[in-house]
């Protein structure tokens, strides 16, 4: 919407995600806007040096969140709902609705558990809503 600000359409993706969806990690959001890591990991650097988002470790995975001692925060967070509340509710729900991933070992046991005689269960999704 207004990635000229930002630098990168990806860039304001991140952050717009992130204000919505506190504690983002790298993988998370490489898989829901289908970039490279590399590139996800690479703007979240770059906004953890500027003081934008800081970042912390939760066992070997990197959680990400807007800087609550940014001077510039209130401003920040505002400027990204108002860019959220614009965007269409389709793309809110592809892209900006945290998703909850099943691993596949989940699915797997659920169709061992089918061709054993067990009650079928509903179509299993791979991601869920949360």
């Amino acid at each position: 919407m207004i990635e000229s600000v930002f630098g990168s359409l990806l860039k304001e993706k991140i952050l717009v995600y992130i204000t919505v969806n506190p504690e983002s990690y790298p993988n998370e959001l490489s898989r829901v806007f289908q970039s490279s890591l590399s590139s996800v990991q690479k703007h979240l650097e770059n906004l953890e040096k500027n003081g934008i988002v800081v970042s912390r470790l939760k066992g070997k995975t990197r959680l990400y969140d807007l800087n609550p001692r940014s001077p510039f925060k209130k401003e920040l967070t505002a400027l990204l709902e108002k860019i959220y509340s614009f965007i269409n509710e389709n793309e809110k729900e592809k892209f900006f609705v945290r998703k909850k991933y099943i691993p596949l070992s989940t699915k797997t046991k659920k169709r061992n558990s089918l061709s054993a005689g067990a009650a079928p269960e509903e179509k299993v999704n791979h991601y869920e809503k949360n």
